[in-house]
């Protein structure tokens, strides 16, 4: 009986450490994609490049998603970032749409 609850602070642990991966993956998504769009606002990196980046932060931030499936649904923790990367996947999109129209007000 002793087992159960090593075992449950294991599995939480390793949630922990899932739940601070996840974001610093976040957080370092989100600087790159603000310095890629202000960057592009400002003519200082080609359309090429942006739509590059944000295709790459989009299949980063559902890899990240992914990884959070096996955490509880019902972790506050869990609930937030999956709310932040679902705003960051909005901003890529974002970023790239305005791309691909020309518009450098972003």
């Amino acid at each position: 009986m002793a087992v159960l609850p090593l075992l449950a602070c294991g599995c939480d642990r390793d949630h922990s450490r899932k739940l601070e991966r996840v974001r610093q993956a976040a957080d370092s998504w989100n600087a790159t994609l603000d310095e890629t769009a202000g960057q592009w606002s400002r003519g200082r990196v080609p359309t090429t490049y942006v739509r590059q980046v944000t295709d790459a932060a989009r299949r980063a931030l559902e890899s990240q998603a992914e990884a959070l499936r096996d955490v509880p649904a019902d972790d506050p923790r869990a609930r937030e970032l999956r709310q932040r990367l679902d705003a960051l996947r909005a901003r890529a999109a974002e970023v790239s749409r305005a791309a691909d129209e020309g518009g450098r007000g972003l």
